[in-house]
């Protein structure tokens, strides 16, 4: 800032020889003619601004038409089997399915039941229970009815536990007549492929 600035503020106006008694318009005179300062804004402010700002453009966007002479897709209500279910469940159920060229046909089956997956239970026939699987507390009627369950519910042995009917038996009795089994099963046949010792330690349960 000069000295010219502070005496334009204070109003101090300089006069040459050749200077009348008129006095010199001031900087601030002409600047203030020309810009007002609008109301609201302090002074500091719009000296800083220089002014009023422009006002900025903004290209209007616009969404795109929608195609209403697209043809509206058909659906249809159709049934279905759930194979994730189980072979003995055959329960029908119904959904809307969007007909295209590639569309499954009806009662098709379930688009997602071939994530579902199963626990591989074993298997055992009448010779093998007799020879090796025969318990005096268990009988080969109430053996082949918690391996239904334990195929059913995926080992889940609570909710076998619940939907257990056959006789009174705690959870530690499920486990361990299911593992014993599993364990004599493994140690009597041949192995197929996957370590032995790993599957019988897998099956070995401590009641």
């Amino acid at each position: 800032m000069t000295s010219n600035d502070v005496r334009d503020i204070l109003e101090l106006h300089s006069k040459t020889s050749n200077s009348t008694d008129i006095p010199t318009p001031s900087k601030k005179t002409n600047k203030s003619e020309k810009e007002k300062k609008p109301d609201g804004i302090p002074r500091e402010l719009f000296q800083l601004i220089g002014g009023p700002p422009p006002i900025a453009f903004v290209k209007p966007a616009f969404k795109a038409k929608p195609n209403l002479r697209k043809k509206a897709v058909h659906w249809e209500w159709q049934s279905f089997t759930n194979q994730g279910r189980g072979e003995d469940d055959q329960l029908t159920l119904h959904h809307w399915v969007k007909c295209t060229p590639t569309s499954e046909s009806e009662d098709s089956g379930y688009w997602f039941a071939e994530y579902n997956k199963k626990i591989d239970i074993l298997k055992y026939d009448d010779e093998e229970y007799e020879k090796y699987l025969t318990d005096k507390d268990w009988t080969k009627e109430e053996t082949d009815y918690l391996f239904k369950l334990c195929d059913k519910y995926d080992l889940r042995f609570i909710v076998i536990h619940d939907r257990y009917e056959y006789k009174e038996r705690s959870i530690e009795d499920l486990k361990d007549r299911y593992y014993s089994v599993c364990k004599k099963l493994l140690q009597v046949r041949p192995p197929e492929g996957s370590d032995k010792g790993a599957l019988i330690a897998m099956n070995t349960y401590d009641k």
